[in-house]
């Protein structure tokens, strides 16, 4: 019957989105481990940096950064490539 077909269709629908959204949930979870790791990867980061010699360091940021600026007032504001 056409209300039958009308269900069915409202179904398929619904489940599609319910699968939509349920991979959205997942990106958000994990946007939100990455956000809650980058504190600790940036320490480690910056502690091997400092391990390096000044040579090896200038190499491995020039592959990271696009632009470094340091303003007067202390500030530094760093551009990602």
């Amino acid at each position: 019957s056409l209300r039958n077909e009308a269900r069915r269709t409202e179904t398929g629908e619904l489940q599609a989105r319910e699968s939509e959204l349920s991979q959205q949930v997942d990106r958000m979870k994990n946007s939100q481990q990455n956000v809650e790791r980058l504190p600790g990867a940036v320490g480690s980061f910056l502690i091997d940096m400092q391990k390096m010699d000044i040579r090896w360091q200038k190499a491995q940021l020039q592959t990271i950064l696009k632009a470094a600026h340091v303003y007067r007032d202390g500030k530094v504001e760093l551009e990602f490539r």
